[in-house]
């Protein structure tokens, strides 16, 4: 018996002295905190140091590609300190209760990285016309400190722009940091577009070596010039003969049927001497597919020679830019000589007339015969 009391006392013992060392089943709770760092596009990272703090480093490692969790963590309801470390340092406090902790890091960029950027907009001719074609030269250069791969330049067009012999979708390909690249394409313009200023937006995608993607977008500019081409449409004479003396309306009607809206329009007529009561008429502005009607006052003078007047028409207008366009135009202007009222041959038709009857007569008074 003694043995085994001795025995019995010496595990009671070695109990206590063990139980110092034992950590309770409620305190070995077990937790996880996960960290998540994506940048702007929404694209995981990874190799991007994450360190958690418990007032003291209790987990260090690399990101993979994903989420990265720490090691187990001991303890509930206590304040953790998770610092990511991608050239800059971002630190957040969370809180371990009793389930897994979630926390997400957006970074702006991983560094290094790849950036592309259209560093230049060539247009050629520089000066773009409604209807016409032109030629884009992009100039590409990555400004980044990696090299960029499988890179594209996507165009986002709309009316009035369309591309010639190519797609929207332009392959760059591969560029070295510190490289650039030129694309060209070339562009139509609609027939119908209006003149204005125009942006044709773009969109660069690219990744880098470890397949983390990017995109940067843009825009550029274009002007869209048009000609403006003034015509005159129809000339009318009211009334249709003019005499001496005669007062009327000479009407011209003008249109343009350019692609340019037609400013500060006017006409001069040279050559209108003793035909017209002014020979300037200021008509200002004529938009693209419109008309204007312009009327000059006409009076013949009396002392006006009969037959062909040419009158010459000289219209000048100006594109919004300035430039000065002209239209010249000869146009036959006949003024008749004054008919008496009695036409001469009415004349010539009343003189024979007489001289058959005096004639009839002195031949029947011959004859014997009386008239009267």
């Amino acid at each position: 018996m003694r043995s085994w009391h001795q025995c019995l006392m010496i595990l009671v013992l070695a109990t206590c002295l063990l139980a110092h060392y034992l950590t309770p089943a409620s305190s070995q709770m077990l937790y996880l905190i996960q960290v998540r760092v994506v940048d702007q596009y929404s694209v995981d990272y990874d190799g991007v140091t994450v360190e958690v703090f418990r007032g003291e480093l209790v987990d260090s490692g690399l990101t993979a590609k994903g989420t990265w969790t720490s090691k187990p963590l001991e303890g509930g309801g206590r304040l953790y300190d998770v610092v990511v470390f991608n050239g800059e340092e971002k630190t957040q406090t969370v809180r371990v209760a009793s389930s897994n902790v979630y926390v997400e890091f957006t970074m702006e960029r991983r560094s290094p990285a790849p950036i592309l950027l259209v560093s230049d907009v060539k247009i050629t001719p520089e000066s773009v016309t409604v209807g016409g074609n032109f030629s884009a030269e992009l100039n590409i250069r990555n400004v980044g400190e990696v090299k960029a791969v499988t890179a594209v330049l996507n165009l986002n067009l709309s009316y009035p722009f369309a591309l010639v012999g190519s797609g929207t979708a332009m392959n760059i390909g591969e560029l070295e940091a510190g490289d650039n690249c030129t694309l060209r394409c070339t562009f139509s313009i609609d027939s119908s577009a209006r003149t204005r200023t125009y942006t044709i937006a773009y969109a660069l995608s690219y990744s880098d070596l470890n397949d983390y993607t990017y995109m940067s977008l843009g825009e550029f500019g274009v002007v869209v010039c048009g000609i403006p081409e003034i015509q005159i449409q129809d000339i009318t004479v009211d009334p249709t003969q003019l005499n001496p003396s005669t007062d009327g309306l000479l009407t011209i009607q003008l249109i343009n049927v350019g692609t340019e809206v037609a400013r500060d329009v006017t006409i001069k007529i040279l050559n209108g001497e003793e035909l017209l009561t002014s020979s300037i008429a200021y008509v200002g502005q004529i938009d693209r597919g419109t008309t204007k009607t312009i009327i000059f006052g006409i009076h013949v003078s009396p002392e006006a020679d009969e037959g062909i007047r040419f009158l010459t028409i000289n219209i000048t207008f100006k594109d919004p830019a300035g430039k000065v366009y002209s239209l010249t135009k000869n146009y036959e202007m006949a003024v008749y000589e004054v008919q008496p009222f009695i036409p001469t041959y009415y004349y010539y038709f009343i003189g024979g007339a007489v001289a058959a009857v005096i004639g009839i007569y002195i031949a029947l008074r011959r004859l014997g015969v009386e008239i009267w």
